[in-house]
């Protein structure tokens, strides 16, 4: 047997072997299913949020390149013209 195999069985304290031993098991196969899909829910969620930030991020870019492209296309002087004469 191997050395985690033992651990297990010495870490099994009943008179029922066969019926806790297996119980033990559906109960790891329960947490690790579980753990499983948390990780998974987890990992989504980030990339949600990633997903989102890059949105944003790629909307400043796209409007900081359109500002860019009236305002040296000489289009955007009167509109400048305008708000310089608000304040």
């Amino acid at each position: 047997m191997s050395k985690r195999r033992d651990k297990r069985k010495r870490n099994v304290v009943t008179t029922d072997n066969a019926t806790t031993s297996s119980r033990t098991r559906s109960d790891y196969k329960v947490i690790k299913a579980e753990s499983k899909t948390s990780k998974i829910q987890a990992k989504a969620d980030l990339a949600l949020a990633k997903g989102q930030k890059r949105k944003w991020l790629f909307f400043l870019i796209v409007a900081g390149i359109a500002a860019y492209m009236i305002l040296s296309s000489g289009a955007g002087t009167t509109i400048l013209t305008k708000l310089k004469g608000l304040f």
